[in-house]
């Protein structure tokens, strides 16, 4: 997969929460992070807004419960925000992390973020000619005060579901994606 260790930052006396929606890249980093040993938590938000939204749920609640990983949940009603849906859940589910990481004193927020998603990001950037200080995505960024680590931008979608494949991992495809 990678030659360089991904969680090479990582500091293996502290706590982490796993942003996991239950897609093959954020399970793939919940379970390599288990697999190595890391103090984790899970932290997943159900929007309610797909059929598959209660299977990816339970598919990240199965694995926790089955690896003994304390596993955290919003449920977000979806109709409660107005514009852009991407916008409102982002927003959300950072907030909610935010606030997790801080009530149990974690040392940062890990987000499954692969190079597929950093390069969409690099390319929107561009195509609507934004000033910002990271083209793409940053490996470490503070939100709300809470450091955000995406550890697995150098990775690509592929590589992370043929990882599941190979680990027996089950994960969930969005339909809408």
């Amino acid at each position: 997969m990678m030659k360089k260790d991904p969680f090479s930052d990582l500091d293996r006396s502290k706590r982490y929460l796993v942003a996991v929606s239950g897609g093959p890249d954020s399970m793939a980093l919940l379970d390599m992070l288990f697999q190595a040993s890391y103090e984790i938590e899970a932290a997943h938000v159900n929007y309610h807004k797909r059929q598959s939204a209660d299977r990816d749920e339970r598919i990240v609640r199965d694995y926790c419960r089955r690896n003994h990983i304390p596993f955290h949940k919003k449920d977000a009603a979806y109709e409660e925000y107005s514009g852009n849906f991407q916008a409102y859940a982002r927003d959300l589910r950072y907030r909610y992390f935010c606030t997790l990481s801080k009530r149990y004193k974690l040392e940062a927020v890990l987000v499954a973020h692969q190079k597929d998603d950093h390069i969409e990001t690099y390319l929107m950037q561009k195509e609507k000619n934004l000033s910002v200080s990271c083209f793409g995505l940053a490996r470490i960024n503070s939100i709300q005060g809470v450091q955000v680590i995406r550890p697995l931008l150098e990775y690509d979608k592929k590589q992370l579901q043929n990882y599941c494949d190979d680990q027996k991992i089950i994960y969930g495809k969005d339909e809408t994606n």
